[in-house]
């Protein structure tokens, strides 16, 4: 199966999916074999609906890391992988049948994003960089983007200046997730920063290197995703803000206040490059602000002196 399972990670990187996606496919399926060597299978044939019923109810007993059951999502995503390859080995005549064709993925419990930062708190946040120091200079300017735009951490990363058109306010994700592109707004605010940072911040950093990556580190090279990662947690714990909050915690607030302002949910897609509607609407649910602001206002109990 090792041999199955390495032609079939090569596929997928013949049919353009991303380095990690296929890292993660072949975790998953490392994961699978695993369980059906020690139930004896050696074989691609031998793999059976049944067996894969059971590894979900394996998936759903193992523990992760932390000492506690795997989530809904890891599960559906080991699946997802376990569909693909048995799909693929069906395609090219390996097994004569698709043993994962009719196995259900576990249904998604409807989470709301949590932590999401209320404006003023935003409005602290930005404001704890050192504007004094190249990269608090830095951190400002993609904490602005974050929020902006609603971007992903690999997107922030990846961005070259010359995605950017600040006179038009507008950015282009290239390669995006699923591979996709697409062309986001920038606010005033943030090609503000942005402008200072490209014509001052930005040389300083790169010095005589050549890279066109925007974000830089004090060495010239690209900023990391974990140093991303602990700059915000960093300026959280600065700001004196008792919420866990990551920079996909910016992309949750970016949309959350779009809509409390009325923007069009659809717009909220096309920003934040949502394949589906049914994704952003989970943004459109009321806050509990306005929530107890209709109870306090119609609420018969609430009316008496």
């Amino acid at each position: 199966m090792i041999t199955e399972k390495q032609s079939f990670e090569a596929h997928l990187l013949t049919r353009n999916y991303s380095p990690a996606t296929v890292t993660d496919y072949g975790y998953s399926l490392k994961d699978f074999i695993g369980f059906l060597l020690t139930k004896g299978v050696s074989d691609v044939r031998g793999i059976t609906t049944v067996l894969i019923a059971d590894y979900q109810i394996h998936r759903l007993q193992k523990l992760n890391v932390y000492g506690k059951p795997c989530g809904v999502g890891n599960r559906n995503n080991a699946l997802k992988a376990v569909k693909a390859f048995c799909r693929y080995l069906y395609k090219l005549g390996f097994i004569g049948d698709d043993p994962a064709r009719d196995v259900d993925f576990a249904r998604m419990p409807k989470r709301l994003p949590r932590n999401i930062l209320t404006p003023s708190e935003m409005r602290k946040l930005l404001q704890t960089p050192d504007r004094q120091s190249l990269l608090g200079q830095r951190d400002r300017c993609m904490m602005e983007l974050l929020y902006s735009s609603g971007l992903r951490n690999k997107e922030l990363r990846t961005l070259k200046f010359t995605d950017l058109n600040l006179e038009e306010g507008i950015l282009q994700v290239v390669d995006g997730k699923g591979h996709k592109d697409r062309y986001v707004p920038v606010g005033r605010v943030a090609c503000r920063h942005l402008s200072h940072y490209i014509a001052v911040v930005r040389p300083l950093l790169l010095g005589k290197g050549s890279d066109d990556t925007l974000f830089l580190t004090l060495y010239g090279k690209p900023i990391g995703k974990r140093s991303v990662i602990n700059a915000v947690e960093r300026y959280v714990g600065l700001a004196g803000i008792k919420k866990s909050i990551t920079p996909h915690s910016f992309r949750h607030t970016c949309a959350t206040h779009l809509l409390q302002n009325k923007a069009n949910i659809r717009h909220i897609q096309e920003i934040l490059g949502h394949v589906s509607l049914q994704t952003t609407q989970i943004y459109a649910s009321v806050t509990i602000q306005e929530l107890k602001d209709a109870h306090t206002s119609c609420h018969p109990r609430n009316l008496d002196v």
